[in-house]
């Protein structure tokens, strides 16, 4: 790549990458100087200064009232490049502590229940992804019918990256009880959940039909999960095993 490729991806505007490359080459130089080397005019080239100076890559002196400027070196225009990243990095580390209140602390704000309808495979699939937001474990009621269409690829090997739970309550089955013994032996998932509750949502799903709702709604969400939590400890004794827990 060349400089000018490489300034670019910093976002360098052109007028900026040829004033700071003419005085590379110029070294010490008056605006005049710098406007015939470039072929900017001067009022341009006091702007683009400007620019450069607040990002640290113009040096001025002032030589018998006559103002100077000079370009850094290449060797501290890398440590200038390598100064930025590490501070991108910083504030995406910031980003991604924040982001989880954020996004709480919106929900908590929101008044009233907000209803989403979402039809077909590829509707059903961004009902799947929405649980991947999910900011506590998932509690679900399930069945064991699953199509493979309506559900994202590596879709529960994503859940489980992001560390968030499960908990699964399924019907009194032969098939469901088989299917819970496949599952806990292998840690894979072919359950469908019918009635999801996490944050502030309760998502109602039909595999079969093709259709399901997101409805968001603290006081409802908190209602389903307090049942939730009741029917799970039940179902938790030695002598029932309807139920699945996985990360």
């Amino acid at each position: 790549m060349t400089i000018k490729e490489i300034l670019k991806k910093f976002d360098f505007s052109e007028k900026e990458i040829d004033v700071y490359l003419a005085l590379l080459d110029l070294g010490f130089s008056v605006v005049s100087d710098i406007a015939k080397k470039t072929e900017i005019n001067r009022s341009t080239v006091y702007v683009i200064l400007d620019s450069l100076i607040k990002r640290g890559l113009i040096s001025i002196a002032e030589r018998r009232g006559v103002k100077m400027y000079n370009a850094i070196p290449p060797e501290q225009l890398v440590k200038h490049f390598e100064d930025i990243a590490k501070q991108y990095k910083e504030l995406s580390g910031l980003a991604k502590e924040l982001l989880p209140k954020m996004k709480l602390e919106n929900k908590i704000k929101k008044s009233g229940p907000a209803v989403r309808f979402f039809e077909g495979p590829e509707g059903m699939k961004t009902v799947y992804e929405d649980a991947l937001s999910s900011l506590e474990t998932i509690r679900a009621y399930a069945s064991s019918d699953v199509d493979g269409k309506i559900v994202p690829e590596n879709y529960y090997n994503r859940l489980t990256k992001k560390n968030i739970k499960i908990k699964l309550l399924l019907p009194e089955t032969a098939e469901a009880r088989e299917l819970i013994e496949q599952e806990q032996s292998k840690k894979a998932v072919s359950f469908s959940p019918n009635i999801s509750i996490y944050d502030n949502k309760v998502v109602l799903m039909a595999p079969a039909e093709k259709f399901a709702l997101i409805i968001e709604s603290k006081e409802l969400s908190d209602s389903l999960k307090k049942a939730f939590d009741l029917s799970w400890q039940e179902v938790k004794q030695p002598d029932k095993k309807m139920a699945l827990s996985f990360a």
